[in-house]
């Protein structure tokens, strides 16, 4: 859904990269790698069916603590891959993005997440069409993506 998403309101010029495998401080997976003119998005996508909060850097589960942490491995993940761009330039801005597709999935989110941004399934649209937008309005030199995938090559 998510890429069907990506190709539908995203642009032709983009450059999307699915499941990759990358190691920087140890190995890490992006769902999805998005390159724009302007910015790379890493979106982390998570299909849950129960209900899901996160307060002060604890998950729950339906009301359950649970070890795993989507919010803190989108955070990990987006700091990698932002590291793995500034080693080729510091002009690649990386945002890193939890989408919570689940159709009869409950998400609250209690404390203040500043770093990443958290779609749900009715968000995504409107945030690709942002994305576009964001792209349209760009001016500076376009980030050359043909040297950021020969770039990810050296840490696949």
């Amino acid at each position: 859904m998510m890429l069907e998403y990506l190709e539908k309101y995203g642009k032709k010029e983009w450059v999307i990269l699915r499941n990759i495998w990358m190691n920087k401080d140890g190995p890490f997976e992006g769902d999805f790698i998005l390159l724009t003119q302007h910015m790379s998005y890493l979106f982390e996508v998570k299909n849950y069916t129960s209900n899901f909060a996160y307060e002060n850097g604890i998950t729950k589960f339906n009301d359950r603590k649970h070890s795993g942490n989507p919010i803190h491995q989108t955070r990990r993940n987006t700091i990698n891959l932002q590291d793995i761009c500034d080693k080729l330039s510091h002009r690649i801005h990386v945002q890193g993005v939890l989408v919570l597709v689940g159709v009869d999935n409950y998400v609250e989110i209690r404390s203040e997440v500043k770093d990443i941004i958290i779609l749900q399934r009715n968000q995504i649209k409107n945030y690709i069409q942002q994305i576009a937008e964001k792209d349209d309005l760009y001016k500076n030199k376009p980030i050359n993506k043909k040297s950021l995938l020969r770039h990810f090559e050296k840490y696949e």
